[in-house]
């Protein structure tokens, strides 16, 4: 499944005017992707992780793979529903478990590394709600969701693809990739930590 378009997230003293777009196919999540606004101005892969992408500890044996990575999709689209009016126009839990399983087949994304990208998200929402950047809308969920995962990644990592391969596998062009990186990290003000235990956030999800 392709989409249309994929521009870059704005920088936040140009979210009214979008100033770079472009119209590669986004695999997956939603039809348009801006650049992430920047807050201070408003091949082949050769990297795994270190362990396969159903290992979390404390998780009841009941708990298949595909249960946990449903349960995932559903607090990530919950995550962006609750922030942005219209998500389900373009975005699906069954779009997001396609996503999850992309990188899991390409990358090896562990479960642990979708729960920090969950956090992250959600610590992007916060914060530009916080920083009054509002920044996020239907045109770049997409982007978003795939800049978290990214620096969930980097932040789990001791090597990790560049952002060229993932331009490459969304066919997204290299410099909104980067672009929209540096803005998401200023809003989120670097911060890509997660404290909580795994498995405590992924039973708080069950009970939502």
């Amino acid at each position: 499944m392709k989409t249309n378009s994929y521009p870059i997230i704005p920088d936040i003293k140009d979210k009214i005017e979008n100033p770079l777009r472009s119209s590669p196919s986004f695999l997956i999540i939603i039809h348009q992707n801006q650049i992430i606004p920047d807050i201070k101005d408003k091949v082949e892969n050769p990297f795994s992780s270190i362990s396969s992408f159903d290992r979390i500890r404390n998780l009841p044996e009941k708990e298949t793979y595909k249960q946990v990575v449903q349960l995932l999709a559903k607090k990530l689209f919950k995550v962006i529903s609750d922030a942005v009016p219209g998500t389900n126009e373009v975005l699906s839990v069954h779009k997001i478990v396609y996503f999850l399983n992309l990188l899991q087949q390409k990358v090896d994304l562990l479960l642990e590394e979708t729960v920090i990208a969950i956090q992250i998200l959600q610590r992007f929402i916060t914060q530009q709600t916080d920083k009054d950047a509002h920044v996020l809308d239907l045109s770049n969920v997409g982007m978003s969701i795939i800049i978290s995962f990214i620096l969930s990644m980097k932040f789990s990592r001791d090597r990790m693809p560049k952002n060229k391969f993932f331009a490459n596998m969304f066919n997204i062009p290299i410099y909104n990739l980067n672009k929209s990186e540096s803005s998401f990290l200023r809003i989120i003000d670097h911060a890509c930590w997660v404290q909580e235990d795994f498995s405590s956030l992924i039973h708080s999800y069950e009970i939502e």
